[in-house]
């Protein structure tokens, strides 16, 4: 880990010691692919949607495809 989480609600909690919190890191390890896979619980169960994402500067692009 580079350096702190600003909140308690963005640290990493399972195996802390891999968390990752320096920009620039952040931002190669994101560049280097272009799909991410989002989850939430619904009521008939889990949902997980292939997502593909993009960064124009620092802003994150999401487009996702239902």
């Amino acid at each position: 880990m580079t350096s702190r989480p600003k909140r308690d609600r963005t640290r990493v909690r399972r195996v802390p010691e891999r968390g990752i919190y320096d920009r620039p890191e952040v931002y190669a390890i994101l560049d280097a692919g272009f799909v991410c896979h989002l989850g939430y619980q619904a009521e008939h169960g889990p949902v997980v949607l292939p997502t593909l994402y993009g960064r124009l500067d620092v802003a994150p692009i999401e487009v996702v495809y239902t």
